[in-house]
């Protein structure tokens, strides 16, 4: 069984796919980096970033995540000192 290629069922057990493992690591990239610009450019407090940032990951286009990479020198961590996923979905 498969949830639109993002998700499989094995038995008892869900799992992302590949796809689905892309997908959301884009989606905590750039909730991520939406945090660090709220941070870093705003003067948001670390505590106050989290709720906004649920909103924006959604609608951040490829094109504004691109600007934020570069406006924010491709950060590795966000305010929390989670890492940050690459374009590629991976954490470095």
């Amino acid at each position: 069984m498969s949830f639109q290629g993002w998700v499989e069922k094995t038995g008892n057990h869900y799992r992302l796919t590949p796809d689905g493992w892309r997908r959301a690591s884009r989606i905590v990239r750039l909730h991520r980096l939406w945090e660090v610009y709220l941070v870093d450019y705003l003067g948001q407090t670390v505590e106050k970033v989290h709720r906004n940032a649920d909103e924006m990951e959604h609608i951040i286009t490829p094109e504004l995540e691109k600007e934020l990479t570069v406006l924010l020198r491709d950060p590795k961590k966000d305010p929390h000192h989670q890492p940050i996923p690459d374009e590629d979905g991976l954490l470095i």
